[in-house]
């Protein structure tokens, strides 16, 4: 089976993440902003981003393309994406052995980096994709971080 070559990550920024009634509640009741009830926050990113994943794994997931968020997480400051052009939907290449995302033409020169438009819609934060390959020093010095 050997290391992952696809290393996905998302970086929640707790200022713009959608809270629960629950979590908003418990903020108005003890008088404390954004921040300020660690436990119940943190709990609650936990439980989005465990429930993001699994609705990504199983497919039921849908949405809307927002381009305020996209231009605010996903743009390079450099103008680079990282991601070769690719034309066709994302996919895994069996005879490669990796995936191939979709990658527009307009969004390379644009140096708009790769993401889930579903997770963008939802979660609103940076989202990163790392190809190792056959490479694992590639994935160890993204862990390394």
């Amino acid at each position: 089976m050997g290391l992952p070559q696809l290393f996905f990550t998302l970086a929640p920024y707790e200022r713009s993440f959608p809270y629960h009634d629950w979590v908003l509640d418990a903020m108005a009741k003890q008088l404390r902003p954004r921040l300020y009830l660690p436990v119940a926050e943190t709990l609650h990113i936990a439980h989005v981003l465990t429930q993001a994943v699994k609705g990504l794994l199983l497919g039921r997931t849908g949405g809307q393309y927002l381009r305020g968020y996209v231009e605010g997480s996903q743009l390079d400051r450099e103008g680079r994406s990282g991601h070769l052009v690719d034309a066709e939907p994302t996919r895994f290449d069996k005879a490669k052995g990796q995936w191939r995302l979709h990658h527009s033409e307009e969004a390379a020169e644009s140096g708009l980096r790769a993401y889930v438009a579903d997770l963008m819609e939802v979660l609103k934060c940076h989202q990163d994709f790392q190809f190792c390959g056959d490479d694992a020093s590639l994935l160890r010095a993204y862990v390394a971080k």
